[in-house]
């Protein structure tokens, strides 16, 4: 199936998909997040999500797990890059826009509305003139893996030299899927993806974080991750552990699943955020040896701009903490993490590249940005 005809189905498609009507706290509390082994041994136990009445009563209702809320129209004038580290950015425009990205830039794969753009060697290479393309990660092997118009489409790839990409994991009437990212488990590329499943009744509806094997096939169940009021925000994969981004009731926290991961230090947990809902962390990614962590945090009733923020998880220090100006809540897409280089995706503009704990510029397309592997 050609790309601009999957784009026409999967647009078409999304009036009907799953709308998750608001619940009553008493259906959230009774909700519990079970833990299954995975193919890869990983032990874990079963949690339940106990909500304090008192806190989340004062909350917003959450109708499910977003890619984030879009930005308002950005009328500021057409960034400019410079090279020198620095906290503080430019305005963007919110056109697309294609600059050169700063010298010494890493490898990065942009998706957007025009679709795919590539970052090598700082130079911005165009790959894939079709779009919109809501997130395409490196498969590893010099493809994509990605996802067309929306979030809940159908996950695809477009292998090294194809011209037009395959169905992998399909999507439907009562099915979301969320794409992550593509990383290497037990020496083969493996996709790391959410799948949002059920109806509207509240019982029906279920999230699982689940592993997709390129070279294989294989579908392999991580982890139950949500329900009819909770759902992961991004997943990451690290030092054979996950870190889960979760979003309830209008708050977030992080959830470390494997085998040490009760070793680590969660930056957010569970209980930490509905005692301290007005600061709002999300976004978390681990680095691939599992040794560091990235997200964002902020105050949503503050002006001051949110921090990109790096923990190390075995002691819990934090060590970078960098202001990104426009970054908000609302505004941020995607962050990603490599252990030295972090982008951080922000909506309608170019990504914002963060080194040696500054920032050095902007990435050079608008887009969601991700780090090739």
């Amino acid at each position: 199936m050609s790309i601009d005809r999957r784009l026409r189905q999967d647009l078409g498609n999304e009036a009907g998909r799953i709308q998750v009507p608001s619940g009553d706290i008493d259906a959230v509390i009774a909700r519990g997040r079970r833990r299954a082994r995975t193919g890869m041994a990983l032990t874990v136990t079963a949690s339940v999500a106990v909500l304090a009445i008192g806190v989340l009563a004062g909350l917003s209702s959450f109708d499910g797990p977003v890619a984030g809320p879009p930005a308002g129209p950005d009328t500021s004038t057409p960034a400019t890059v410079d090279e020198t580290p620095d906290t503080t950015l430019p305005p963007t425009s919110t056109a697309p826009s294609i600059t050169a990205p700063p010298a010494g830039a890493p490898n990065a794969t942009i998706a957007g509305v025009d679709g795919i753009r590539v970052v090598r060697a700082g130079e911005l290479v165009e790959s894939i003139e079709v779009g919109p393309i809501m997130l395409a990660v490196d498969d590893l092997s010099g493809g994509f893996v990605l996802q067309i118009g929306m979030s809940a489409s159908s996950i695809m790839w477009l292998e090294a030299g194809a011209t037009d990409p395959i169905e992998l994991i399909p999507a439907g009437p009562d099915v979301i899927l969320r794409l992550h990212e593509v990383v290497e488990i037990d020496g083969s590329p493996t996709i790391v993806y959410t799948r949002r499943t059920g109806g509207v009744e509240p019982e029906s509806v279920t999230e699982e974080l689940r592993l997709r094997g390129l070279d294989d096939g294989s579908d392999t169940l991580v982890a139950r991750v949500g329900g009819y009021e909770s759902g992961a925000a991004r997943a990451s994969f690290g030092g054979d552990r996950f870190v889960v981004t979760m979003n309830a009731e209008g708050y977030t926290w992080f959830e470390l699943i494997g085998d040490e991961a009760d070793g680590l230090h969660n930056p957010r947990s569970e209980a930490e955020a509905a005692e301290e809902f007005l600061v709002w962390v999300g976004h978390g990614v681990q680095s691939p040896d599992g040794a560091t962590m990235a997200f964002l945090r902020g105050s949503p009733r503050s002006e001051a701009p949110f921090h990109l923020v790096v923990v190390e998880l075995d002691s819990g220090t934090e060590v970078m903490s960098v202001p990104i100006e426009g970054a908000r809540e609302s505004t941020v897409t995607r962050v990603d993490w490599d252990g030295t280089t972090a982008l951080v995706s922000i909506a309608d503009q170019p990504a914002v590249l963060v080194e040696a704990g500054a920032v050095r510029g902007r990435l050079g397309a608008s887009g969601v940005a991700d780090l090739n592997g």
